[in-house]
C-alpha cells in the first residue's frame, strides 16, 4: 500500500516517479493504486460498521492477488482480440466466486442433497 501510494503521489504531486526503482512500471502501479484504494476505504468502512462489502467488491479483492502476480497487464490475450489480461482475470474470477457464491447458497437450502452424496458421485 506504501509503494502505491508513494508512486501516485509523486506522479501527481511532483510529475515524477524517476527518483527511485519501483517493482512496476509507473502505469502499472497508477492501475492497481486505483484497483486497491477504493477496496482499502471499504473494508476499513465495514470494519467500522459504515459499509457492506458488495458480491463486486469481494470479486475485486479476490483478483487483487492474481493481478499483482502477472506481468504486462494491458496486453491483450489471443493475439489482440480477446480483452486485455487484466479484465480477463477480474473477470474469471468473478465467474468464480459468482460459482462458489451459487454453490455455498444451494448447499445450504438444501443441505440434504451433500449428506447424500456419497463419496465418487
Amino acid at each position: 500500500m506504501e509503494e502505491l501510494y508513494d508512486v501516485r503521489s509523486k506522479s501527481v504531486h511532483k510529475g515524477t516517479v524517476g527518483s527511485r526503482s519501483w517493482g512496476w512500471v509507473p502505469s502499472e502501479h497508477l492501475l492497481m493504486a486505483a484497483w486497491v484504494f477504493p477496496l482499502a476505504v471499504k473494508l476499513l468502512l465495514q470494519r467500522d460498521g459504515h459499509y457492506t462489502f458488495s458480491d463486486q467488491d469481494q470479486d475485486r479483492a479476490l483478483a487483487v492477488d492474481k493481478l499483482l502476480a502477472v506481468a504486462d497487464w494491458g496486453e491483450r490475450t489471443n493475439g489482440g482480440t480477446d480483452p486485455q489480461k487484466w479484465q480477463d482475470i477480474v473477470l474469471s474470477t468473478a465467474r468464480e466466486n459468482t460459482i462458489e457464491r451459487i454453490k455455498e447458497q444451494v448447499l445450504k437450502q438444501y443441505p440434504h442433497l451433500c449428506a447424500e452424496a456419497s463419496p465418487g458421485e
